[in-house]
């Protein structure tokens, strides 16, 4: 469960899928725009947890994970190497799960495919991920009794809600790719064994990535116990959408100053300097309804829509005492947005 995790424990609504927050205060280690919807972060699947083989075989792994009430999650990976230098494969993950209450029950699908490429000099690599995300929750508005702890309930999934028919869908789509050029001498750690790996002295590396995002909330149906203070236009249905696109592209400069001997990496000092620019493109749309003589008409009214960018300037300075301990700082700057 991605609730559970001691680097990042979680707390949820009881089950997977459902909304859910930080237990203990994690700030936020990124400047710049932000949406602001979090509430299911914790089942997204970035480019940042993809993993990147370098395959002798085809290789497959299959996973599935239940326990509990009807929870279950399914994970499978494939990936091979087309040559030496280039491999592919790709993820699918599902998470379904049955929740105590009614309106608990959730689908969420992420997909993805990437590959990897080294040159055979071993001084050019790219990596490449398209991700896919499709998180459904559906919304009850909480249980109608409040004396169910108190007084016992016979079949929780029987309780009586407040919202019938609400849920939130989320996509999140993102396409990745990020390349690097060694430049300068390389030294490589426990040359011609089959772990050597390469140490570079200097680093070019550019990143891409266009990331769409989409937020719904739909209610489709009467307000029977006033869970919103007021309707919009329509009393019945309700939609409210924002939809968000991000171009991002990073160009960096890194420096390793280390000892002669690599065999063990240790006092290790590394220099990053980056320039980086998004181009971010939102909008947010209501339902609206019209009374015409063919009487009402329900459509889709944009409310806000801009476009702006942030260029920001970036720094990484770090000092590796061994290969257990690294001390490393952070520079964050946006100069124009």
């Amino acid at each position: 469960s991605p609730l559970y995790q001691p680097a990042s424990p979680r707390i949820g609504l009881g089950s997977l899928g459902l909304p859910q927050r930080p237990l203990l205060f994690e700030p936020g280690k990124q400047i710049g725009f932000d949406v602001g919807l979090h509430f299911l972060d914790a089942y997204l699947f970035t480019p940042q947890d993809i993993q990147y083989y370098k395959a002798r075989v085809p290789y497959t792994n299959l996973s599935l994970y239940s326990g509990g009430r009807a929870e279950q999650v399914f994970k499978a990976i494939h990936t091979q190497n087309i040559n030496p230098q280039l491999n592919i494969g790709a993820n699918f993950n599902i998470i379904g799960s049955q929740g105590f209450y009614p309106r608990q029950n959730v689908s969420e699908l992420n997909a993805a495919l990437f590959s990897w490429y080294e040159s055979k000099s071993k001084r050019y690599n790219l990596l490449a991920n398209a991700v896919f995300n499709n998180l459904k929750s559906p919304e009850s508005g909480a249980i109608l009794s409040d004396t169910i702890f108190t007084g016992g309930s016979f079949d929780k999934n029987s309780e009586p809600i407040l919202l019938s028919n609400a849920k939130d869908q989320i996509r999140n789509n993102t396409f990745y790719l990020k390349q690097f050029y060694y430049i300068g001498r390389i030294d490589s750690a426990q040359r011609g064994a089959e772990t050597a790996k390469i140490l570079p002295t200097q680093r070019i590396t550019h990143t891409f990535f266009y990331n769409k995002q989409s937020y719904v909330f739909d209610q489709n149906g009467p307000d029977t116990y006033k869970v919103f203070p007021d309707y919009y236009f329509n009393s019945i249905y309700s939609r409210d959408s924002l939809a968000l696109s991000d171009l991002h592209n990073d160009f960096s400069y890194s420096f390793y100053l280390r000892g002669k001997s690599v065999s063990f990496v240790k006092n290790e000092v590394k220099l990053d300097l980056g320039l980086a620019q998004d181009i971010y493109h939102y909008a947010q749309y209501v339902s609206d309804s019209l009374v015409t003589n063919l009487g009402r008409i329900t459509y889709i009214d944009k409310k806000q829509e801009r476009t702006f960018q942030n260029i920001m300037l970036k720094a990484k300075l770090s000092y590796k005492f061994s290969n257990k301990v690294l001390l490393d700082g952070d520079f964050m700057q946006i100069a124009q947005g």
